[in-house]
C-alpha cells in the first residue's frame, strides 16, 4: 500500500506529461502559435510554460539542475530573460509577447525543450514512495500576488507532496488549455479522446 500510492501519484503526472506531447508533437508551427482572442495565449506557450514548470520541478530534487540553466537554452533561443516573468517561465507575460516567443523558438524546439522535462521529471521521481512525499523542504515555486502582479518570493516552507499536487494540478489545467485551445482552433480531439 506504501508504495501503491506513490507509484500512482507518480503515473498520473507522468500520464500528464505523456498526454500534452500526444496534443502538441503533431501541431504545426501555425497551430503552435495560433491565437483565437487578444486574451489567449497560443498553444505553444502553454507548452513552454508547463515544461518550464516541470524544469523547475525536477531540479527541486537532490543533485539535479534545471536543463534551462544547464543547457543555456534562454541564450540559445535569443530571449530576454526579463521579459519571461517569475522563474523565466512567462507567468505574468503579454499575450503579444508570449505569441512572439512561440513564433521565435518554433514548434520543435519547444516539443524537444518539453520532452527533455519530462523525462528528467520521471527521473527525479522515480522513487518516490509515500514517506518522501511527505517529507518537509521548500518550495520551487518562487513567486507571490502582489496585487495583481506576480513578483518573486523566496520559496515557503513545505511538503514534497504539496508541490507534487501542484504541479500535477498545474499540468492539468494547462493540458485542458491546450485541448481546448485544439479544440477551438483546429477542431481536434483532445487527450481525454485519445
Amino acid at each position: 500500500m506504501h508504495d501503491l500510492i506513490g507509484r500512482n501519484l507518480v503515473e498520473r503526472i507522468h500520464r500528464t506529461h505523456d498526454n500534452i506531447l500526444k496534443s502538441c508533437a503533431p501541431l504545426s508551427n501555425d497551430n503552435m502559435t495560433h491565437r483565437i482572442s487578444q486574451t489567449a495565449p497560443p498553444i505553444g506557450w502553454h507548452l513552454w510554460h508547463i515544461a518550464r514548470w516541470a524544469d523547475h520541478f525536477q531540479a527541486s530534487f537532490p543533485k539535479r539542475e534545471q536543463i534551462w540553466q544547464r543547457d543555456n537554452i534562454a541564450v540559445e533561443w535569443m530571449l530576454d530573460t526579463t521579459l519571461l516573468g517569475p522563474m523565466e517561465s512567462g507567468m505574468g507575460m503579454p499575450i503579444l509577447m508570449a505569441t512572439e516567443l512561440v513564433q521565435k523558438v518554433g514548434h520543435v524546439r519547444l516539443v524537444d525543450y518539453a520532452r527533455l522535462t519530462f523525462h528528467a521529471c520521471r527521473d527525479a521521481l522515480h522513487d518516490i514512495d509515500v514517506e518522501a512525499l511527505q517529507s518537509k523542504r521548500t518550495s520551487f515555486a518562487t513567486w507571490a500576488m502582489d496585487g495583481e502582479r506576480i513578483i518573486y518570493a523566496a520559496g515557503a516552507e513545505t511538503t514534497l507532496i504539496a508541490d507534487f499536487t501542484y504541479q500535477l494540478t498545474h499540468a492539468n489545467r494547462h493540458l485542458g488549455m491546450i485541448e481546448a485551445l485544439i479544440g477551438a482552433t483546429l477542431e481536434r480531439k483532445g487527450s481525454a479522446s485519445i
